[in-house]
């Protein structure tokens, strides 16, 4: 079965075409996206992707000493992008909103994280 990076790198042929070569001898063909000439998964999926730029607090997020688990919780809550009780409501997912720490008022990250008693 071929991967995900495999099949959008053939499958956008002028990606594709613009980091093949054929060598000086023209006995082969060499990847250009590559230190070596040869083609390697990695170096497809850079070719393939559109990198995101680097954030402020990425060496935070990301340090030797946080678990993954952690780093992707934090960075969840820095981009907004936790779903307290208020968004799932907007969502459709849920029929109240009450906060569940101290029932008073609908639950959101500001109140969750900083403005809570539970939290402070």
């Amino acid at each position: 079965m071929a991967s995900c990076t495999w099949k959008v790198i053939v499958s956008n042929k002028p990606l594709a075409q613009s980091h093949i070569n054929k060598s000086d001898d023209n006995d082969a063909w060499i990847w250009s996206a590559s230190n070596n000439g040869n083609f390697g998964f990695k170096s497809a999926w850079n070719v393939s992707r559109d990198p995101l730029p680097s954030f402020d607090l990425a060496e935070v997020v990301w340090c030797q000493f946080i678990c993954p688990k952690m780093s992707c919780c934090l960075l969840r809550a820095l981009s907004n992008r936790i779903l307290p009780r208020a968004r799932l409501l907007q969502f459709g997912r849920i029929e109240q909103d009450d906060c569940v720490l101290c029932n008073s008022g609908p639950e959101t990250s500001e109140k969750l994280f900083f403005s809570s008693e539970f939290s402070s």
